[in-house]
């Protein structure tokens, strides 16, 4: 697994075993997420905005 793969599944099994992050996210889920903000980000979209609904639906 590469480095930033093993660091990502250790901070986000940091922040589910905190009760901060859905129990059900993947290391897949977060590369996925972030290639929908560069879209996002690409297209002149309302990011903030995305980053808020993001955040609400990944949050416990």
């Amino acid at each position: 697994m590469p480095f930033v793969a093993m660091w990502l599944s250790s901070v986000i099994a940091r922040d589910q075993a905190a009760g901060f992050l859905r129990s059900d996210c993947t290391v897949a889920d977060v590369y996925l997420l972030v290639g929908a903000l560069s879209s996002v980000i690409r297209k002149g979209g309302d990011r903030a905005r995305f980053l808020d609904l993001l955040r609400d639906q990944l949050s416990t």
